[in-house]
């Protein structure tokens, strides 16, 4: 699983090496660029995943509501919550779809 960074606040690489205990080499942004502060609202690849997995992830993460939504949610719920939150999202997502198919289904059998 890819390891993705975000921070509601622009970071800088000192702060980051002495408070996180990560330098900036094992990071990556969008595009497979190497970032020399980290920028508040934007996810990074941590320990260079640019695999084309992780860079996927990474663009479907970067546009602004969602890395701001996605950033928020992570600092209120922490990080293995909002991994659990989005997996029980997309289930509820697929018994839905099934549902709408289901209920057309008999709606359609009574007319």
């Amino acid at each position: 699983m890819s390891d993705i960074i975000l921070c509601n606040q622009p970071l800088s690489a000192d702060y980051l090496q002495s408070n996180c205990g990560i330098v900036m080499d094992a990071l990556e942004g969008v595009g497979c660029y190497k970032p020399s502060t980290l920028s508040a609202y934007t996810p990074y690849l941590l320990n260079n995943d640019s695999s084309s997995t992780g860079q996927s992830i990474l663009s479907q993460l970067s546009p602004m509501p969602v890395a701001k939504e996605l950033t928020n949610i992570s600092l209120s719920f922490g990080g293995e919550n909002t991994v659990a939150l989005a997996e029980i999202t997309k289930t509820l997502q697929e018994y839905n779809i099934g549902l709408i198919g289901t209920s057309t289904s008999v709606y359609g059998n009574r007319i």
